[in-house]
């Protein structure tokens, strides 16, 4: 990838879209005429062709090893991917069960949090508490975010709960239908 970064920027810094600076002294008569005019003109455009070219050429080499390289690092990652997709399909019934007890704890962890929250004694820096926090506070500020307070009351643990809840019955149905 470095490669083909390098490969672009050496290939726009070398003054393909570099504008010619116009001449700071003013015309002379003789070079005003048609002829040369026209001459000048047809062989600035010759030069501007030829460096399309040359960028189109570039540019569909650089295209072209870009490809290589995606397919190799895709085939690399499939190859990577394989067992994992195969215990997936073949013995999916311990994952899917994983998923779900590992969502129970989580909600544990949760009402556990909305209990020390109630309690004024509890101190969230303390030893015992400082797991449950941080362990729910990424998950709760998410809902922090989406949900507003209505009436001074936070809904959001309640829409926390109940995403994790729904969570739950999907995997739940999903395990009942697959067996």
């Amino acid at each position: 990838m470095r490669r083909i970064r390098g490969a672009w920027t050496r290939l726009l810094s070398r003054g393909f879209f570099q504008a010619q600076k116009p001449s700071s002294q003013p015309p002379s008569g003789v070079s005003l005429d048609l002829p040369r005019l026209l001459l000048a003109a047809v062989k600035t455009q010759a030069e501007l062709l030829k460096k399309a070219r040359r960028l189109t050429l570039k540019s569909r080499l650089i295209v072209a090893q870009t490809a290589r390289l995606l397919v190799t690092k895709l085939s690399e990652l499939r190859i990577l991917l394989q067992p994992c997709l195969h215990l997936l399909l073949v013995h999916h019934h311990p994952l899917f069960l994983a998923a779900s007890h590992l969502i129970r704890f989580f909600k544990v962890l949760l009402y556990l949090r909305y209990l020390f929250d109630w309690l004024p004694q509890v101190n969230p820096h303390l030893p015992p508490f400082t797991f449950v926090y941080r362990a729910t506070d990424t998950y709760i500020s998410i809902f922090t975010r989406i949900v507003p307070s209505i009436a001074s009351m936070d809904l959001s643990g309640f829409a926390a709960w109940a995403v994790l809840e729904m969570t739950e019955n999907y995997l739940a149905r999903l395990i009942a239908t697959l067996e």
